[in-house]
């Protein structure tokens, strides 16, 4: 894989691992069951670890 595709694929999970983590805010702000805050902390985990692998893409 050359370096420009390499760039765009670590954009790419940025980009998902943030929307991932708007999501869980989103989600967790209008809960009202708490397993409903349970799924958004575990969409902020997968956001947070979307954005960590980029790195190492």
């Amino acid at each position: 894989m050359n370096k420009k595709a390499k760039s765009r694929l670590s954009l790419a999970f940025d980009i998902s691992g943030i929307a991932l983590i708007i999501v869980a805010i989103v989600v967790v702000k209008l809960s009202t069951h708490p397993l409903v805050e349970i799924l958004g902390g575990v969409l902020a985990t997968i956001g947070f670890g979307l954005i960590t692998g980029a790195k190492y893409v």
